[in-house]
């Protein structure tokens, strides 16, 4: 006679199906469930802290994509990076399965090799470093197959190409200055003419007056 799967649904088998509604289904928790979810918080709140550093020291660290690389360094920067990322994994898993379960009940068997697939298909989903690494070294390997015929255009040619393109597009002769207007040639009318220094003449009917004193 085989044994009957357990009604919890985590250590044997789900074959689905329970009896009561969807409501009752979907809020009523067994004992084992609450210590999953429990477990679950609990791993999630050790583990945030040593992940995120360790991302952002990737971020600092890590070299981005270059394609004027060779393809021998950027895979040994490839296989470097992913054999990192799962030692760093392993070390937080041992960090956080150090600290007691606050449900006093085990954590479930957790194997490192089982997400490793899972983890590498969300690297090469996401645009990053790991991602943009490997997908050079694909371009390449089909160029070099013969199935892809156009080289990889890196991206400091592109900007050099947008760059100039801008410059030309951009650029535009200085206008031409007018001539300075001409300077007047009659004079204003307030205009007074000076002597300098030089008397104007005097009549003769003065000069008699003045020689009869």
């Amino acid at each position: 006679m085989e044994p009957m799967d357990s009604d919890d649904g985590l250590d044997g088998r789900i074959v689905g199906g329970s009896g009561g509604s969807f409501v009752e289904h979907m809020t009523n928790l067994s004992s084992l469930e609450k210590n999953e979810l429990l477990n679950m918080s609990q791993y999630i709140l050790l583990a945030i802290i040593p992940l995120a550093l360790f991302l952002k020291a990737m971020k600092m660290y890590v070299p981005e994509g270059d394609d004027e690389k060779n393809s021998i360094e950027i895979v040994i920067e490839v296989v470097v990076q992913s054999i990192a990322i799962f030692v760093i994994f392993f070390f937080i898993h041992k960090w956080v399965v150090f600290f007691p379960t606050y449900s006093k009940s085990p954590y479930s068997n957790l194997s490192l090799i089982q997400i490793i697939l899972v983890v590498l298909f969300l690297m090469l989903c996401m645009k990053n470093a790991f991602s943009e690494k490997v997908s050079i070294l694909l371009d390449r390997g089909l160029a070099a197959l013969g199935l892809k015929e156009e080289p990889r255009v890196s991206e400091k040619e592109k900007e050099k190409e947008k760059a100039s393109t801008n410059y030309a597009a951009n650029y535009q002769r200085p206008p031409m200055q007018a001539p300075p207007p001409p300077a007047p040639s009659h004079a204003p009318e307030n205009y007074i003419p000076q002597s300098y220094g030089l008397s104007e003449p005097v009549a003769s009917n003065e000069i008699g007056a003045y020689n009869a004193y």
